[in-house]
Formats: C-alpha cells, structure tokens, sequence
C-alpha cells in the first residue's frame, strides 16, 4: 500500500500542476479516490508538491500499484484511472466559469484553455494522436488513424452510436459529461446558444486535427440541414472567429458516423479547400458586394465571400433549398424518390478578416442497380484505401485512412521494389498495384518506391473525391447555378 500512497501523492501534484488543483482541496480530493476505490489505508506525506512527470508514467505507476496490491485486475485499471482522473478535474462550473473570465480576453485564450486542459486531464489522447502519420501529396492531406477501428456500415450512423442500457442516448450526448461507463469522467463541455437553441461544444478525445472539436445539440434529435443550418454556423463563427465550422451531409453513404444526433464539426486548422482558388466567378443579382465561384476543387464545392453575415445567410438558404429539390436525370441527380431524400450537403463558415466565407459541398447519395452501393461514392477498386464514406473532413481535403494502411503501404513499396507479385492478402490492391507497375523504372529503391505508394495513394483520394462529385464538369455545376436564379 505504500506504493500506492506514493503515486497516489504524484498523481495529485500534476493535478495541482494541470488540473487547477488548490492545496485547500487536496486533502478532500486524495479522500474521494481513496472511497471511490474502497480503501481506508494511507500512509503517503499527506501534502502533495506539484510536478511535471508525464500523466502516462503516473498512471500506469498508479495501475501497477493497485495491481500488486489485488484491488483490481489489468483490464479494470482504464475504468479506474477514468474514475480517478473526473475526481482530480474540477468541476464542469468552474471549467466554464473560467472559459468565460477568459473569453472575455480573447476566443482564442478560451478555446485553448479547453484544449489544453483536456490534454492534460488524459481525455484528448495527444500522445497517440501525434503518432498518426499523416502526410501531403498533390492538393490533398492525408492522415492514416491509427487510434480508432476502420468504420464500414453506414447503417449504424442511423443509430447514432446508440449507448448500451440507452442512457446516454449516443455517444455524443451531453449526458456523457463525467460518465465513467464510457470512460468520460473528463469530458468538460462549454454551452452555447445557436440560432436560438441550446447547444454545447467539446474536443474530440481522437481528434483529426488541430482542436478538433464538436457543436452539439442539447437535444438528441436527429441531423438535418436547412435554412436555418447556416445561422447556426454563423453564430458559432461569430463567438469562435479563428475556428472553421461546418455540417456533414445528413445522409447515410455521405455523411459522418453518427446521424443520430444533430453536430457540427470545427477547429483551429485551414483545411486544404480553404485554400484552393476559384475556377469560375458568378456575379449575383441581388447581391452585387458578394463574391460567389466555383472552387477549383475534384468535389462539387462552392465559395459564397461576404462582409454583410445576412447576406451569407440569405445566399446560403436559397443554395440549400434550390439544390435539395434539384434534378438532372442526364447526370444522375435526382433529389428523392420512394426510398427517401438523395440530395443533402456540407455548408462550411470560417471567417478571413471582416469577411465571411460560405463553403457548400453538394452532395447525393442516389444508387441505382448499375451502382447499388451509390452513383457519387468512391468505386470499388479505390475502397481498399478508403471504404468509409467521405464526410465533411475528406470533403475539405484531409482523408482519414484506416490504420491497417501503415503497414499495408510499406509492405506495397517493398513489392514494388522488389517486382515481386501481390500475395493473396494484398489482392485487393490488384488495380492500384497495376498502376504502380506501369510507371515503375528499371530500379527502384524501397524508400523511392514508399515515396511513389505515398503518391499513388493521393491520387486515389483525389479520385475518390471525383467519385463523390455531382458534378462531373464546370458546364453542368454553371447549369445549376443558373436555375437557382441566384447568378447571371
């Protein structure tokens, strides 16, 4: 048990280091966990000094401790140190009391608070995330997720990651604040008000980038997107100037994981799109300050650039009422049918200056019997890098790919260069690979060779995005904007 004491005591000084701990509450705080694990002996130094060691050396020092001691087994030392970990962080108040003292500084200062204290806390996993490769080709981003399961049913998006017992509704629910049973004891959340509903924002604990982070309804009501969409997203622009926000297609086959429950998503980064130029301008009639192009970008992407916030509001909603009721059977749109709604999209709002920028992704998830699985999804012979569906983060231009990638590229890059044939558990790289073949040289190194995987693979989310665009040319996009009789 002195083991215990010990790194019950080192664990307390990062609090006070990290955690906003005060030596007032140290004593009540050491006699909370000590009830919340059932023990009654202590023989530590009773005061605690702050210190800097890393919180994965103090917890697992803390985890080997209670081990030895027979308290717990191995596999129920995650759910202790959760436990522990909501006892050390204060409460959800004072967190976003002290938001809000900050907020008042600057969004920025606030926002990093947040962040930081939910690094420190173990509930954003920095350490694992900062181990996902991630690396550039061509136009595009790609990130390889090492931290979470590769995702394949879209139908279980519908569920919204429903929550075993049905409390939390879903995984995203505020509910979860402090939930120890889904090992959140310290998830801090910081209400919001959007278009006039209650809502709240959190960090993603696997966030894939900079402050990644989710606007959440507070009722659990399923995503939709309409008019109104866009007001909620210039609200949250408005509080949080230097994040993007913006809202998955509400759709399975095109949209996020969880359908379930309405959620915007944003942070701290300029995505790929952000910076992608204009291929074509449009002058609006009714609007002569606004700037509206199409983005030079393999998916159907619009920027609509505005110093005027009721204009972006109003330019918006037509957008989004003009494209979910419209059809081009020549092309494959058809905006619904006996099976449901196809046509939905991705509004984005970030700010640059004085200026509001609305980013519109246009989306469909329409199948038909030559395309059962979906017209506008990546094809079959791209899907061995990326089964999952292109949301809002591939859309801007960041691809999360499955973590079986790793090493599945580097084992295609030693093939290449070797010139061997692909081994039975790599056949569904067989159209990739043949393409790899044909532009090979005489000799090829392995890290030549890795470096040409790393391209071909951008390549393949470039095409996947291609895959995913209505609008296969600037004629057919240019026809569409000129029905919605928002540009001449």
């Amino acid at each position: 048990m002195n083991n215990f004491s010990k790194s019950l005591d080192r664990l307390i000084g990062y609090a006070k280091t990290y955690l906003m701990l005060s030596s007032r509450d140290e004593t009540l705080v050491r006699n909370r966990i000590m009830s919340e694990l059932g023990l009654s002996y202590y023989n530590g130094s009773g005061k605690a000094r702050k210190n800097s060691v890393a919180l994965g050396e103090l917890l697992n020092e803390l985890g080997e401790a209670l081990i030895s001691e027979g308290l717990f087994s191995k596999e129920e030392i995650p759910q202790v140190n959760d436990k522990i970990m909501g006892i050390l962080l204060p409460l959800p108040s004072v967190i976003e009391k002290k938001f809000n003292r900050l907020e008042k500084e600057s969004p920025e200062k606030a926002t990093d608070f947040l962040y930081n204290i939910g690094i420190s806390a173990g509930y954003i996993k920095k350490e694992a995330l900062d181990k996902n490769p991630r690396f550039s080709e061509g136009r595009l981003s790609l990130s390889i997720n090492k931290t979470k399961p590769e995702y394949s049913d879209p139908k279980k998006a519908l569920k919204g990651s429903a929550v075993k017992g049905g409390y939390p509704a879903c995984t995203i629910c505020r509910e979860n604040e402090g939930n120890s049973l889904s090992l959140k004891s310290t998830l801090r959340t910081i209400g919001l008000k959007l278009g006039q509903e209650d809502w709240f924002w959190q960090f993603s604990p696997y966030g894939y980038f900079n402050q990644h982070g989710i606007a959440v309804n507070q009722k659990h009501t399923p995503m939709k997107i309409n008019a109104s969409t866009v007001s909620k997203l210039l609200d949250f622009i408005d509080r949080f100037p230097h994040y993007f926000i913006g809202c998955n297609a509400a759709l399975p086959r095109i949209g996020g994981s969880v359908l379930a429950h309405d959620h915007f998503q944003g942070g701290k980064e300029v995505l790929p799109i952000h910076s992608a130029p204009l291929l074509k301008e449009f002058h609006c009639k009714d609007y002569p300050n606004a700037k509206i192009g199409i983005i030079d970008w393999p998916i159907s992407s619009l920027r609509i650039k505005s110093n005027d916030r009721g204009v972006i509001e109003k330019l918006g909603a037509r957008l989004i009422e003009s494209w979910l009721g419209y059809e081009n059977k020549a092309i494959g749109i058809i905006p619904s049918d006996e099976s449901g709604q196809h046509n939905s999209l991705s509004p984005i709002v970030r700010k640059e200056g004085s200026s509001y920028l609305l980013t519109i992704v246009f989306r469909s998830n329409y199948a038909n019997l030559e395309y059962p699985d979906g017209v506008f999804v990546a094809r079959p012979e791209y899907q061995i890098i990326k089964k999952e569906s292109v949301g809002l983060i591939e859309a801007q231009g960041l691809f999360i790919l499955p973590g079986r990638l790793d090493e599945e590229l580097k084992l295609l890059a030693k093939l290449l260069a070797s010139g061997s044939e692909l081994p039975e558990e790599m056949k569904g790289y067989s159209y990739i690979y043949n393409e790899l073949k044909e532009i090979k040289p005489a000799a090829l190194s392995e890290d030549e060779a890795y470096k040409r995987v790393k391209k071909e693979a951008g390549s393949v989310c470039e095409r996947i995005l291609e895959n995913n665009s209505v609008f296969k040319n600037e004629k057919d996009f240019s026809a569409f904007l000129l029905q919605s009789g928002l540009v001449e």
